[in-house]
């Protein structure tokens, strides 16, 4: 991803923990995907306050929404 706030070391580490505890959790590395890509005002806050790392993506967006569905029907169900 192209997430200026998140470190890949963070996401290292809070993957090696989740795997530690043996959490059931799962991580997606969206390519070229920045921070806030859920967010439809995402571009509109980036602009307003001169934050480049903030930007909409639907495509993502729409991918990660659909993970999470399938994740909350495989522990729910």
């Amino acid at each position: 991803s192209e997430d200026g706030f998140l470190k890949p070391e963070t996401v290292a580490a809070f993957s090696q923990e989740m795997f530690k505890s043996n959490v059931d959790f799962t991580y997606m590395n969206l390519k070229g995907v920045r921070h806030s890509y859920t967010n439809p005002q995402a571009d509109e806050f980036s602009k307003k306050f001169n934050i480049p790392a903030l930007q909409y993506n639907k495509k993502a967006d729409e991918q990660a929404w659909s993970a999470m569905l399938k994740f909350f029907q495989r522990i729910f169900n």
